[in-house]
């Protein structure tokens, strides 16, 4: 499945949320690779989105920057997400600096602490920016703050960093924020305090000599404390697809009043199996019932048209039951040589038929086989007399001579004869 990040790039200057500045990246590429990784606004960056999903059925995954969201960890009265959800609110009303009603909340999953990890996110912005998706046809997979997707710090103990530019990512179990590149050094140790890490991961752009400095500061740092494993890496390309290149648990935004816009709870998967086994089912028992009934009638009209057709080949048949035996005991009884021959003249003659590009009309009435000149006749029904005349050149191309004996106009339609046989036989 192919994937489209659009992550909003900070800081920004705008005040309209429509007019902030974006990346554009996918997994594997989706869009024209041109506008891949260029800088544009929000509204042309989902416009793109929305043709990758309708064209290629792209999943669109929409990152924010942390700067924008608060991340803490509360003590709930709930066993399941929907539970604390439903609680979240009148817990941390006092503890927020804005009112509750201009506030986005959203938890994740619970932790072994038995605390539940919230975050909050201003809900203007993430109102305009559902609306410009709804509007946009978008159907978004997920929205997250691009530092929680950072891998190696999910668990207890780890510490996951990751520079871009200006900005220094940093997540731990208990945080998710953004820095400064100038400040980072001294900000990441007075961010964390005292907290003992058993692993450290540290990720920096390829060629950027001051990210190179600032990681090899923090891990020997970090390494000089002896239980700590700090390591470093490089990455190349964007943010996006460097926070997006494997998964990580991360808090999905779309929950509360924008999960019921972009997604349905629509019924367990098993109620829609078992619908779908039993639709399957009786649509296959019908087509059977149908397809039996259809093929018996069909065997009932072609048996008729069978007894037809040789009636009007042997007028002087008496029975006319299972008329395919019946035509090879006449042929076995004209001679094993003679029986060859008219079946392979015979054969010879339908297949002139089909090669008339207008036959319509054109039918064999009878037909009787002299074995010893090796000469079939046919009494012919035609709808003109050049119709029986294309018939003859269509027997001569097939190394046959035809001979029109007679031609009668019967209720205008053309009643004749014609003796076929090899050439220079």
């Amino acid at each position: 499945m192919k994937q489209v990040v659009v992550r909003v790039c900070w800081p920004q200057q705008e005040q309209d949320v429509a007019q902030w500045q974006c990346e554009l990246d996918t997994l594997p590429s989706a869009v024209p690779s041109p506008v891949v990784g260029e800088a544009m606004t929000l509204t042309a960056a989902i416009a793109l989105a929305c043709d990758a999903q309708q064209g290629e059925g792209a999943e669109v995954t929409l990152l924010l920057p942390a700067e924008l969201g608060l991340l803490d960890s509360v003590q709930l009265p709930a066993r399941s997400q929907r539970q604390a959800m439903q609680a979240l609110p009148f817990v941390v009303e006092e503890q927020l600096a804005q009112d509750l009603e201009e506030v986005h909340l959203v938890v994740g999953n619970r932790r072994p602490d038995g605390r539940w990890p919230v975050l909050v996110m201003n809900l203007a912005i993430m109102a305009t920016v559902f609306d410009l998706a709804e509007q946009a046809g978008v159907a978004l997979k997920a929205v997250h703050v691009d530092a929680q997707l950072l891998p190696g710090g999910e668990a207890q103990g780890q510490l996951a960093i990751l520079m871009h530019d200006d900005r220094v990512l940093l997540r731990t179990p208990q945080l998710v924020t953004a820095l400064d590149l100038a400040s980072a050094g001294s900000m990441i140790h007075l961010l964390v305090g005292e907290t003992a890490f058993s692993q450290v991961s540290i990720r920096y752009q390829a060629g950027h000599e001051q990210q190179a400095l600032l990681a090899q500061q923090l891990a020997t740092e970090y390494t000089a404390l002896g239980e700590t494993q700090a390591s470093t890496d490089t990455y190349e390309g964007s943010l996006g697809l460097a926070l997006v290149a494997q998964p990580v648990a991360a808090i999905d935004l779309l929950q509360g009043r924008f999960a019921v816009k972009q997604r349905s709870a629509g019924l367990a998967w098993w109620h829609v199996a078992a619908a779908v086994f039993l639709f399957a089912w009786l649509g296959q028992l019908g087509l059977q019932l149908t397809s039996g009934f259809y093929f018996e009638r069909q065997a009932a009209i072609n048996q008729k048209l069978t007894e037809h057709e040789y009636r009007k080949l042997f007028p002087d048949a008496r029975q006319v039951s299972n008329p395919r035996k019946r035509v090879e005991s006449r042929l076995a009884g004209s001679g094993e040589t003679g029986g060859a021959n008219f079946a392979a003249l015979f054969g010879s003659c339908v297949q002139a038929l089909n090669s008339l590009a207008d036959r319509d009309g054109l039918t064999i009435e009878q037909l009787r086989f002299e074995a010893g000149r090796g000469q079939l006749e046919l009494e012919l029904k035609a709808k003109t007399i050049d119709q029986l005349d294309q018939y003859k050149q269509a027997l001569g191309k097939l190394g046959l001579e035809g001979r029109i004996s007679s031609a009668n106009d019967n209720d205008g339609a053309i009643t004749g004869r014609m003796q076929i046989a090899y050439k220079g036989a």
